[in-house]
């Protein structure tokens, strides 16, 4: 019987994610970091760092359009007379209900999170703290975004490669049964 060794290999994808974070956080901090705006930042950079473009692109679309959902969820659910785990289960299930209905395939958790935050945080203002998840993910989104796309861009080419010759041969097929 052949033993498997462990293998610790730093990737391409996980030295771009680190760079990403990093640089994400420190623009954030330049503006007055908390924890929850760092951790935002963070959470915006981990997610656009994907193996392909389009990959990239959908957890970006994904990710901004979750932030917002649960940001508007909690603020108009705030703006109820409703106790504020009432509040918090209806914004779970608006959020989960949202995701299932337009087949998104990432977590709701991030967007749940925030309406948990909005409506359980007295202190807070939500539309305020709304706004600044917006765009702490944004900046993070978009620092990663940037990190992936030039830094060792995507090589597709066996993937476009392998396309094309899968269209050629169902083209030949296609005009054989003609």
């Amino acid at each position: 019987m052949q033993k498997k060794r462990l293998q610790f290999r730093i990737g391409l994808r996980t030295m771009k994610t680190a760079i990403a974070v990093v640089i994400s956080m420190m623009i954030v901090d330049a503006y007055g970091a908390t924890t929850s705006k760092l951790i935002f930042a963070m959470l915006g950079a981990m997610a656009a760092v994907q193996q392909t473009f389009k990959d990239s692109l959908e957890s970006c679309l994904t990710q901004i359009v979750g932030v917002f959902l649960g940001g508007l969820a909690g603020v108009l659910l705030v703006a109820l007379p409703l106790p504020s785990l009432v509040a918090v289960g209806i914004g779970m299930i608006l959020v989960i209900t949202f995701y299932n209905a337009f087949r998104i395939r990432y977590s709701p958790s991030l967007p749940c999170f925030i309406v948990v935050m909005v409506c359980t945080s007295p202190e807070i203002q939500p539309m305020i703290y709304a706004l600044g998840r917006i765009w702490d993910t944004a900046i993070g989104l978009g620092v990663g975004m940037l990190i992936n796309t030039l830094i060792f861009p995507y090589d597709n080419s066996r993937r476009i490669h392998d396309t094309v010759e899968s269209l050629h041969r169902e083209l030949l097929m296609y005009l054989e049964d003609m």
